[in-house]
């Protein structure tokens, strides 16, 4: 996967405070932006200490180093938590961005900390959202078909953004998707995805290309060249306080989406799982937890038997 061009030459002290832009972008309160903050300077510190001023150059070691440091240090099982889940959130993000080739935070360990999925999108809620985008517009159509197939697939940002046009055979209802670790999945297309990303290829996609007819990538800003990440999220949360959702709806709260309301209609975890290219059932049982949590509140709301 190709780096920004400028991604690799940012100072760390500027990528922190880039993602901490995005958090306030994404709504999350300012007490756990000031939490986030106050972490990330923390790691900041320790890196400095030990001569490290470029993302790209944080290693496995270092992060390990780092948690063996904090439990030295006597912080709490909590403080530990949110103080290396903050460092993976950051890490996560300028993976996503292209800023770093693959997190070095993967295998990082957390003691003690609960993971919970996030926020799910509700059927409801989902249907507001892929209603918002003004599809007498190019830029409409485009945002359509990119939520749609976000929905459809389970792609992560990296992987939807990273799509190229011969990735998708709209025919065979399928896309191929290069996921991490540089795997390959080739992942079944909806109607309704199909539907508006031919709509896109068509209508829209010509357009955008404007004087770049080399450009090979799927999903295109209004300048021709491959949509930027930070775009796809901005008009996805855009989109979501439009629809009235009061979460924060992400890129990654769609991939959940696609994966708790499978499950919740029947399909077959090990089928997910290959959806969303997990290599374990971990994270998928999980969202199997999610589905099955609605499914018992839908029961008791119908009061059978009674």
């Amino acid at each position: 996967m190709d780096v920004l061009p400028d991604g690799n030459h940012k100072a760390i002290p500027e990528q922190i405070s880039e993602y901490l832009r995005r958090l306030k972008r994404l709504r999350y309160s300012p007490k756990s932006i000031e939490s986030y903050k106050q972490a990330l300077n923390r790691f900041l510190s320790f890196l400095t200490a030990r001569g490290i001023d470029r993302a790209a150059d944080i290693t496995p070691e270092d992060l390990d180093a780092y948690r063996l440091e904090l439990i030295d240090r006597g912080y709490a099982d909590q403080s530990i938590a949110l103080y290396l889940r903050a460092v993976r959130m950051l890490l996560g993000y300028l993976e996503e961005t292209r800023q770093i080739f693959i997190s070095p935070a993967r295998s990082l360990i957390i003691p003690g900390a609960k993971t919970p999925i996030g926020h799910v999108p509700t059927e409801e809620e989902m249907a507001h959202l892929l209603s918002q985008p003004e599809v007498s517009t190019s830029a409409g159509i485009r945002d359509r078909a990119v939520i749609e197939t976000f929905y459809s697939t389970g792609a992560r940002l990296a992987e939807l953004t990273g799509m190229n046009v011969y990735d998708a055979d709209l025919k065979r209802g399928r896309v191929k998707i290069s996921g991490k670790g540089s795997k390959e999945r080739v992942v079944p297309m909806g109607a309704q995805a199909v539907f508006w990303t031919d709509k896109y290829l068509k209508e829209v996609r010509p357009k955008f290309l404007r004087k770049r007819p080399d450009e090979h990538a799927l999903w295109l800003g209004v300048q021709g060249r491959r949509i930027h990440p930070l775009t796809v999220e901005r008009f996805i949360s855009d989109y979501g306080k439009k629809a009235g959702i009061r979460r924060p709806v992400t890129p990654h709260a769609l991939r959940r989406a696609c994966a708790v309301h499978m499950l919740r209609g029947g399909a077959h975890p090990v089928q997910i799982q290959m959806l969303l290219g997990h290599a374990g059932l971990q994270t998928l049982s999980r969202y199997l937890k999610v589905a099955v949590a609605d499914m018992l509140k839908t029961h008791a709301k119908g009061k059978p038997g009674k």
